[in-house]
């Protein structure tokens, strides 16, 4: 049975932090050299890297890592959505953070006592400086729900979410039904969420807990609020849920609520046309490419087969959404010629 304070998986999520800040290091020595002139992939598996460390120490409720990591997670979506450049002030205070990140995982347990506010201070700086408004918050509620369950969210990550053509879910997940029954533990659950598009939130659901003596017992729901370009029955494969534990945020009224940026008008409209992902080059509209989408793979008289069906296998169909998690969080541009 799968247990939230079992100290395997806490090990588990400090081992593999720590594996990703070993990674995270090289590159951002790349990115202290190459400035600018870096490749998009290097950026891509920094933001990556510190997006995992994120969600899992959110999951598992360490503030103090999950508030450093969001701070570094959103300045590497600037660098990464080119709305930022590398710069040495940049690239001090990332290294800089990642030293407190390592000596929190030291002692994950006693993380809340170790000293971030210095690195935080000067990631926010660099943020505003940017004309990010730093804390901006945007409420979120299900598409066709209750009106009285909101989410607060991000508002930077839910703006570079849409720019980057996602859509947010709210997906729930029970303890014992769903992650006993088809996976390894509640982790692995987070890590394939990660794996497949952009963990805005996760968190437990308490309200349902009557006494502390048996609330491992009862089926809790792990509440996971989730960005990606997967349709509702995709990515209910992908969690492996029931689609109706899957729900659509509103995303009309998600956009109407973004707050505009300190270097945008009140009166203007956010910028949510897809970045190209080198500088100059334009990606093509949509509509250009529908036109003949299909006729490479079956031909242009497939317009009309409209009763045509094709079998997939569920690994291949697995192994293809996971592809398409690693193109949206990596921000590689589909739409180049």
């Amino acid at each position: 049975m799968v247990s939230l304070s079992d100290d395997n998986l806490i090990t588990e999520f400090v081992t593999e932090s720590r594996e990703h800040l070993s990674t995270i290091e090289p590159d951002l020595l790349v990115m202290e050299q190459e400035g600018g002139k870096t490749y998009q992939e290097v950026i891509n598996r920094v933001f990556r890297a510190i997006h995992s460390i994120k969600g899992g120490a959110g999951f598992f409720a360490f503030e103090s890592v999950k508030s450093l990591s969001h701070i570094m997670e959103s300045v590497l979506m600037q660098v990464r959505d080119r709305s930022m450049e590398v710069t040495p002030d940049l690239m001090d205070a990332l290294f800089a953070s990642l030293d407190r990140l390592r000596a929190m995982l030291e002692d994950i347990q006693a993380s809340e006592g170790v000293p971030i506010d210095a690195e935080m201070a000067r990631l926010k700086a660099l943020l505003e400086g940017g004309g990010v408004a730093v804390g901006s918050r945007v409420e979120a509620h299900p598409e066709g729900g209750e009106r009285n369950r909101q989410f607060d969210l991000d508002a930077e990550s839910v703006r570079s979410a849409i720019k980057r053509g996602m859509t947010l879910f709210h997906a729930k997940a029970y303890l014992h039904k769903d992650l006993d029954a088809h996976w390894e533990s509640p982790l692995a659950f987070i890590k394939n969420a990660v794996s497949v598009g952009q963990v805005m939130n996760a968190f437990l659901d308490l309200s349902s807990i009557g006494n502390l003596d048996d609330c491992l017992e009862q089926d809790l729901c792990v509440t996971v609020l989730f960005a990606t370009v997967l349709e509702p029955d995709l990515l209910a494969l992908a969690f492996k849920l029931p689609l109706e534990q899957i729900e659509r945020m509103d995303m009309a009224a998600l956009k109407a609520a973004l707050p505009p940026r300190p270097d945008q008008g009140p009166n203007q409209t956010p910028e949510l046309v897809p970045q190209p992902a080198v500088p100059g080059e334009v990606p093509k509209p949509v509509e250009e490419r529908s036109e003949n989408a299909g006729e490479g793979a079956l031909g242009k008289g497939s317009k009309d087969a409209g009763t045509d069906t094709l079998r997939v296998r569920v690994e291949l169909l697995t192994k293809l959404m996971n592809l398409a998690g690693e193109l949206v969080l990596g921000g590689t541009n589909c739409f180049g010629p």
